[in-house]
């Protein structure tokens, strides 16, 4: 990523304030370390959509019974 796309990120009204500041933080660290937790944050995050999508459709299925949520440790 170009100076100036970083700094388009950081400057658009429409950048999270928490997208603003994980950027800045990532831009302070090794950027081999950054990108690889930036990549296992898409993980996670991706795959916490696809349940929350997925538990939405099950929800809205005619006759279907709420899902079981799972216990965070």
């Amino acid at each position: 990523m170009r100076k100036h796309e970083i700094d388009d990120v950081l400057q658009d009204p429409e950048s999270s304030r928490w997208l603003r500041r994980a950027l800045r933080t990532a831009l302070s660290r090794d950027p081999v370390d950054a990108a690889a937790d930036a990549a296992r944050l898409v993980k996670v995050l991706e795959q916490r959509l696809s349940d929350a999508l997925r538990e939405e459709v099950l929800a809205e299925a005619p006759g279907s019974a709420p899902p079981a949520r799972s216990v965070a440790a």
